[in-house]
């Protein structure tokens, strides 16, 4: 999955791939779960609740269906949260 990424000044937003592109991403979904729980349950959820939720909301993606980058894409399935 290609991911906005930041750039240089001057210069505009490129795509980039892998885990450290996503991280952010998911670090911000565990704050944001973490503060609706507080919002709604008074309190934290625990760890086995958050990767509860992110496994029961992912889609599954297959990995070379669609791509246009520079790896080797392996045609398996895997859940994108």
């Amino acid at each position: 999955m290609r991911i906005a990424a930041g750039a240089a000044p001057g210069e505009s937003l490129g795509d980039m791939y892998g885990t450290s592109q996503a991280a952010p991403h998911i670090a911000g979904i565990a704050l944001l779960a973490q503060q609706l729980a507080n919002q709604e349950l008074g309190r934290n959820l625990t760890s086995s609740e958050f990767v509860n939720i992110l496994q029961q909301t992912a889609v599954t993606i297959n990995d070379g269906d669609d791509e246009d980058d520079s790896v080797t894409n392996t045609g398996s399935q895997g859940n994108r949260a």
